[in-house]
């Protein structure tokens, strides 16, 4: 009886700490959205010629935030229709700057709690990952960044092993710059269509919109599936399989 006294009396000293920092950094996490909201609001309307660039730099931050499904690269390209590279470059990196803050705030503490963190710190894909990943995670997340492959497991990787936050982001800007750069520089040498950077919009997202479709497809038939063949009542299947 003591024991399990103890025992719980340890789980609500070590996890008290833990609550209030989650509630503190949530509170954090608002307030900065707040902030972002009001001030792009102020900006919109105290510089309405500058509107695309207001609602590019609003457009980059959930562009960059969590798993987003909202690609940049067609922003890019359609903002550096009216601006020069290095103005796109800089408003797409603040954006993303922001993002990533957001992402600490939100996903450090909710990862590292031990209810969630106790899921997959055991498994060995994650042992393996981040074996790999802590050999050079600098260059690993630069890389990342330069590319464009999905980032989302690179942060999952950052956040959950306790990775500087300031190497993290540096690595964000070192290696998105010339990938946005080369972009925009695109962008404004072509003056693409408008059409066509729809249709690029419309080329990074049919991935997601596909596997919708398919899971929405595939729920549908499930049940004209099941109804097809001989009728079977459940009560008679037995629950457990037999014992042997």
């Amino acid at each position: 009886m003591e024991n399990e006294r103890d025992l719980h009396k340890d789980f609500f000293m070590k996890s008290r700490p833990i609550n209030q920092r989650t509630k503190l950094l949530i509170v954090t996490f608002f307030l900065v959205i707040s902030i972002i909201a009001v001030t792009a609001t102020s900006l919109y309307i105290a510089i309405p010629r500058e509107k695309i660039l207001i609602l590019f730099a609003i457009y980059a931050i959930p562009s960059h935030f969590l798993i987003s499904f909202f690609p940049i690269e067609p922003a890019v390209l359609y903002c550096s229709k009216y601006y020069r590279p290095i103005i796109v470059v800089s408003t797409a990196l603040g954006g993303c700057s922001i993002a990533s803050i957001l992402d600490y705030l939100l996903l450090v503490p909710l990862l590292n709690h031990h209810r969630i963190r106790s899921r997959f710190e055991d498994k060995e894909l994650y042992q393996k990952a981040i074996h790999y990943f802590k050999k050079w995670p600098f260059g690993v997340l630069t890389l990342a960044n330069m590319l464009p492959v999905p980032f989302y497991p690179f942060k999952f990787l950052s956040f959950t092993s306790n990775y500087p936050f300031i190497r993290y982001e540096a690595s964000l800007l070192l290696g998105r710059f010339p990938r946005y750069f080369l972009l925009a520089a695109l962008g404004f040498a072509l003056n693409l269509p408008n059409w066509v950077i729809l249709s690029l919009v419309f080329l990074f997202m049919s991935p997601m919109l596909f596997k919708k479709i398919h899971s929405w497809w595939q729920s549908r038939k499930a049940p004209a599936l099941s109804n097809t063949g001989k009728e079977s009542n459940v009560y008679d299947q037995p629950e457990y399989p037999p014992e042997a």
